[in-house]
């Protein structure tokens, strides 16, 4: 058995000083310099000595060795509990140190040690690859996780969050079938895990995602609402219900109490949902949802997360008012608003989502303080973020398009009927549509 000559060394000084012993007790078996050098974890302990170490401790070399195991098995799970508090703070690059002291010490040390504790390995690391967008590593460790065999209940409630945190990413990527599967899977463990009403509220979630509102709600009645979170996702899924019912005007105040609630618990992704659910009612319905959400923006909120996904939203949020503006022709609010966007994109500029925020900055210009050659700047600086996909996508299309208007004003051939037809195109369909609130971007992530 190869174990980790630190650990055992300061295992056994542990013992002794609660035994009350000195190190020269130990003269008989190795000298005093030894004995200590044996347990600063300098000099490895042969078998033979480990065994006269602990019949002087009193104590069997199997106990020994049982105590060691459990000791070492809560260090383990400290640091890797210590991992798992970092990614849920946003400490990206801190639990990116942890999860590689881990590998190292596997590596060189004691994997034998970790063998109780490889299913939750696989879920940080393929939480941490989930949240700073590496997809493809991600799946492929959670895969490893849900696949390896359950020891323990320990193992069943981290292969569970695996299994709803890999149905997560599919949801995302727009493969709900392999959601929902992964969701149905982690269902079957209900009598076993306590944390099942997660994944009762992500099928709630899915059958919403699908327009299935009855089934989503029978799911919504087996959440656990007596977590603070529970509660909060709940009542945030029913009221976005109504809305897809066709419920329009739904009372301010019912939606103010209901943010300051979510905002208590700390749930910042439904938290900003609400946000987005107001902007989307100011778009469908007689009321005016939209001055609530800018002076809940001025008074309240601040970003201050790492976390990309909160980043996306928030964005979200930003961009959606001001195409409201836009459409609106106050064009000096909307000003205001992508000077905001413009902070974001210069205190975050690692996301994709800020290709819009230099797009709408091109069409305020357009409209506040013309400058063709400004805008043409600002156009193929959002193009940047996009580069790297050959896919063509609307976005790409919607700023190709402006640059080539601003690139060819001067044409003879502006007024011709195919400049024309596709002059209507756009403004008729792609600019209409572009960037419009969906269902989706109303939906909470799914719970893990």
């Amino acid at each position: 058995m190869k174990i980790d000559k630190i650990r055992v060394g300061y295992h056994i000084r542990n013992l002794r000083k609660e035994k009350g012993l000195i190190l020269k007790d130990f003269e008989s078996i190795c000298s005093i310099g030894k004995m200590s050098n044996i347990e600063n974890g300098i000099t490895e302990v042969s078998e033979s000595e480990l065994e006269l170490i602990c019949e002087r401790l009193g104590i069997p070399l199997k106990q020994f060795y049982k105590e060691f195991s459990k000791t070492a098995y809560y260090e383990k799970r400290d640091q890797l509990q210590k991992i798992e508090d970092a990614l849920y703070l946003g400490s990206y690059t801190h639990a990116k140190g942890l999860l590689q002291a881990v590998k190292k010490d596997m590596d060189s040390h004691s994997p034998s040690e970790y063998l109780d504790s490889l299913i939750i390995i696989s879920y940080l690391k393929g939480e941490y690859s989930f949240l700073t967008k590496q997809y493809k590593n991600s799946i492929y460790t959670l895969s490893s996780a849900i696949n390896s065999p359950i020891k323990n209940e320990e193992d069943l409630k981290y292969q569970v969050k695996s299994l709803n945190l890999l149905a997560n990413i599919y949801f995302q990527l727009g493969d709900v079938i392999a959601a929902e599967e992964l969701v149905d899977k982690a269902l079957l463990f209900k009598n076993r895990n306590g944390e099942i009403w997660k994944s009762f509220f992500n099928k709630a979630l899915i059958e919403a995602f699908r327009g299935n509102n009855q089934e989503s709600r029978i799911y919504l009645t087996k959440v656990n609402r007596e977590t603070e979170i529970g509660k909060g996702r709940v009542l945030y899924l029913s009221l976005l219900l109504e809305v897809l019912d066709g419920k329009f005007n739904i009372e301010k105040q019912k939606i103010s109490g209901m943010q300051t609630f979510i905002r208590d618990t700390h749930d910042k992704d439904t938290y900003l949902r609400i946000f987005l659910l107001q902007i989307y009612l100011h778009t469908h319905a007689s009321e005016d949802y939209l001055n609530n959400v800018t002076l809940l923006l001025e008074n309240q909120l601040e970003l201050e997360s790492n976390n990309n996904y909160i980043l996306d939203i928030f964005m979200k949020i930003l961009h959606s008012i001001i195409k409201i503006y836009l459409d609106e022709k106050d064009y000096i609010k909307a000003q205001t608003y992508v000077k905001k966007a413009l902070n974001y994109a210069e205190k975050f500029p690692n996301s994709y989502i800020h290709i819009y925020t230099y797009y709408y900055y091109s069409k305020v210009i357009e409209h506040v303080e013309p400058n063709p050659e400004k805008q043409l700047t600002y156009l193929k600086k959002a193009l940047t973020y996009q580069e790297k996909i050959e896919t063509p996508t609307l976005i790409k299309g919607i700023i190709y398009y402006e640059i080539a208007k601003l690139s060819e004003f001067s044409s003879k051939q502006e007024n011709s009927y195919s400049n024309l037809a596709l002059d209507s195109f756009y403004q008729s369909t792609f600019k209409n549509e572009f960037n419009k609130l969906q269902i989706a971007d109303l939906l909470p992530r799914l719970l893990y």
